[in-house]
């Protein structure tokens, strides 16, 4: 059974137990250390943070209960895939906010109805740097050490011709902490580098067509096929 912490992108992977779905799509290291500590019930969200803290809360405007189900789910994992897209995080009281809740998903990107005027008001936003990611990705592969730990990159999407710099920096930075740290780091826009992009890459450039999924879903499938034995 594998467990990924990402987005849409990586949905569809063979195993996967669909915890993100149930769950939340997870972008950055915080909130997917904040993630493991919850599913090892190790912190537990009260009100409105296990609201706030999850996507599928959001969406749904009711708490998300951490069941037995899931926490089998997760510990029963032999891989965990996470997909890391952004160095950005949503802070509020300590908790680590998903951004829906603050910034809503619509073209106005106006702040979500639902979410309390006392959290609109006094989040915080703030971008990680090299150490922290890479005192994160450590975290993580110590908390992990029992499962198989594969990256995912997001991919290096193109504006006029030039890469998208917070994205680019992002990128080469995972690439370079996990081949110091010995870590399995997939990242698409080299499976992808036979296809132009507009076949692969939705005009927003953060979502796969469904011929660029298609094709990185295979890819991811056969490597965890190919490289971990069952």
């Amino acid at each position: 059974m594998i467990t990924t912490f990402g987005s849409c992108r990586v949905d569809g992977i063979n195993g996967n137990n669909n915890l993100n779905n149930s769950i939340s799509y997870l972008h950055n290291t915080k909130e997917m250390i904040q993630m493991i500590k919850i599913l090892n019930k190790e912190i537990v969200l009260e009100e409105p943070y296990n609201i706030l803290c999850f996507r599928t809360g959001i969406l749904n405007n009711k708490p998300i209960n951490i069941t037995d189900n899931y926490v089998k789910k997760f510990q029963n994992s032999k891989i965990v895939l996470l997909e890391i897209c952004s160095i950005k995080k949503y802070i509020h009281n300590g908790y680590y906010l998903h951004h829906n809740s603050v910034v809503s998903a619509t073209i106005e990107r106006k702040p979500n109805p639902n979410t309390p005027k006392d959290i609109i008001e006094n989040f915080i936003v703030m971008e990680q740097n090299y150490n922290e990611l890479e005192d994160d990705i450590l975290q993580i592969k110590e908390m992990l050490k029992d499962k198989y730990l594969i990256i995912v990159t997001h991919y290096n999407s193109k504006l006029h011709g030039s890469f998208l710099k917070s994205r680019n920096m992002l990128i080469t930075n995972l690439e370079n902490i996990c081949k110091k740290h010995n870590i399995v780091c997939i990242n698409p826009t080299n499976i992808l580098k036979k296809f132009n992009q507009d076949d692969i890459i939705t005009n927003d450039l953060g979502h796969y067509t469904s011929k660029g999924k298609t094709e990185i879903i295979k890819y991811i499938d056969e490597f965890i096929k190919s490289n971990i034995s069952n």
